[in-house]
């Protein structure tokens, strides 16, 4: 069933719920967007946060959560980051819970929709749908893996509907994330500068955060019977930090300086990954390109105060 609500959105009744990692880098603006479609989603993460605190890798709990929500789809978004490229420990923990999401919601007949991650291609020059996978770190090595499982078991039980997203580096207010890989926007009075794990020259897919909510909403929302693949990529614009840069130097005339690559977590991205088939069965748009992203992610701070800046640079010009 389906009633308009006050914002003019369309809410429905027809699913209840619940979405893990709430508390992540994603959840918040995620559990928002569904919100605005669905009139029963449940927030959780294992962090005690506004939501519900659960830890999916306890099976017991996971189990009782659903049985008393009635919970008919799992968005999960929840995995341990990462602090080198091969943490094992962050590997299993994440493994831990996506085991135990997809298996139970199959076995209580609900649906799953996972948030994966471009990661899963490795740092392959240009990619697409169908292009073979190619993890280099361990937090790609967990996508994949849950990934392969989820379609495993769509593949044992035809009546089970698995979906994962796979998502490129996200600009925020305030920065950029790619998993747990972050780029810090740092503003003074005087500069803004851009803190980042990649050169600053290197292309890479990218999407603003409100976006990537709006996707994983038009997602679930999505008609199984007009799916014909269970994974998709999702993309919004393809940019370098130097493009972010020179955009947000278009709108604020301010320095704008990349700092060097931060060698302790390699970043193993694609540099271009098309994203066809999430246009063509469930109709993706992207709402927000670079010049948006970049106005959106530098607006989190007070502006830089312009004299002051124009004197810094006029300084640091005559040296």
């Amino acid at each position: 069933s389906e009633r308009n609500r006050d914002d003019g959105m369309i809410a429905t009744t027809t699913k209840r719920i619940l979405v893990s990692g709430s508390a992540g880098q994603l959840g918040g603006d995620v559990v928002g967007a569904l919100r605005r479609r669905y009139d029963y989603v449940v927030a959780s993460d294992v962090k005690r946060n506004d939501g519900l605190q659960l830890d999916v890798r306890s099976r017991g709990a996971l189990e009782r959560t659903m049985d008393d929500h009635g919970i008919d789809c799992i968005v999960h978004l929840a995995s341990c980051a990462p602090t080198c490229p091969h943490d094992t420990l962050a590997l299993t923990r994440t493994i831990e819970g996506v085991e135990n999401v997809l298996d139970v919601a199959r076995r209580r007949g609900a649906a799953v929709v996972l948030a994966s991650s471009f990661a899963a291609y490795g740092s392959l020059t240009s990619v697409g749908d169908d292009s073979p996978l190619h993890p280099e770190t361990a937090d790609a090595v967990a996508h994949v893996y849950a990934e392969t499982l989820g379609l495993k078991y769509r593949d044992d039980d035809d009546g089970f509907d698995f979906r994962a997203l796979r998502i490129p580096a996200v600009v925020a207010p305030g920065g950029v994330s790619l998993g747990a890989h972050s780029w810090a926007l740092r503003c003074s009075p005087e500069t803004a500068h851009l803190v980042c794990v990649a050169p600053a020259t290197r292309s890479m897919p990218m999407i603003y955060v409100d976006d990537v909510a709006r996707g994983f909403a038009d997602f679930v929302a999505a008609d199984e019977n007009k799916l014909r693949r269970r994974v998709y990529n999702l993309v919004g614009f393809h940019a370098s930090p130097a493009d972010l840069g020179f955009a947000v130097d278009r709108e604020f005339p301010v320095s704008f300086d990349v700092a060097p690559p931060d060698d302790r977590l390699r970043v193993a991205w694609p540099a271009h990954v098309a994203a066809a088939s999430a246009v063509a069965d469930w109709g993706w748009r992207p709402r927000f390109n670079v010049d948006d992203a970049a106005r959106a992610m530098f607006a989190a701070f007070p502006r830089v105060d312009l004299a002051v800046a124009q004197r810094t640079a006029a300084a640091a010009a005559s040296r």
